[in-house]
């Protein structure tokens, strides 16, 4: 699956997510500090789930309508980082081509997926 890691996930969750086969590409490695909105237009142009912990990007796809290939957003930080790892390697293999057209919010072990019309 072709992924955007927002700046602010960690880079070992980065290196297992880029060993279970997907195609990660890290802001943090390719353009560090760049605004939300551009965070979510490279992803959209890039065809990348985007994976964040920032919830504000909740605000610009519902509230402002940004086009988007879709977020999930990991809210485990309460977490040892192997087990984000996994969580998030399980809710992709199970969520993965749903994911891209909503707003997924892992919290904990539970999962939601909110399905998002007009969505790239």
């Amino acid at each position: 699956m072709r992924l955007l890691a927002d700046e602010n996930l960690e880079a070992p969750i980065i290196r297992q997510l880029r060993l279970g086969g997907h195609d990660v590409a890290a802001v943090a490695e390719i353009s560090p500090g760049i605004m939300d909105e551009d965070v979510l237009a490279l992803a959209n142009q890039e065809n990348r789930l985007l994976l964040t912990i920032d919830k504000d990007f909740g605000d610009l796809i519902f509230r402002h309508r940004l086009p988007h290939a879709g977020v999930f957003l990991c809210r485990i930080a309460d977490l040892p980082i192997a087990e984000r790892a996994t969580l998030i390697l399980q809710m992709l293999a199970q969520h993965g081509p749903e994911l891209h057209t909503g707003f997924g919010v892992l919290t904990g072990r539970l999962f939601r997926l909110t399905k998002i019309p007009d969505s790239v």
